[in-house]
């Protein structure tokens, strides 16, 4: 009677495995594992700045500030996507050191299959 019960308990742990329809999930992650798939476009945000001497905008360098360009591309993309990009630019205002009169936010996608660049602008606060 234990001998049943004990293999009808381990029997029940194989039936999933026994279901699968091929063997894909156990060369990746894990039964219910997708496919790898390749992304099709990469996203950059950039902030520039206009400066009180001229009317073009060139693109601030965080370095400088101290801050590395992964951290700046991470905060800009979370801020962009919970809607804050606003905010975002605040606060960049009152840490960027040089003087400006304009601050832009913009995101450019670029196509991995043809190397096509489009680059959006999504914001310009002006600061007097």
């Amino acid at each position: 009677m234990k001998y049943r019960f004990s293999l009808f308990f381990i029997s029940l742990l194989f039936i999933p495995f026994l279901l699968i329809t091929d063997f894909y999930p156990f060369m990746r992650l894990g039964m219910f594992a997708e496919p790898i798939r390749s992304t099709q476009q990469t996203e950059v945000f950039q902030i520039s700045a206009q400066h009180h001497q001229d009317s073009t905008y060139t693109l601030i360098d965080m370095e400088k500030m101290g801050i590395p360009k992964s951290s700046i591309e991470y905060l800009a993309r979370n801020y962009f996507y919970r809607g804050q990009t606003d905010e975002f630019l605040d606060k960049i205002h009152h840490n960027y050191p040089v003087e400006h009169k304009a601050l832009r936010f913009s995101r450019m996608t670029i196509s991995t299959i043809d190397n096509q660049k489009n680059t959006s602008i999504l914001l310009t606060k002006k600061y007097e």
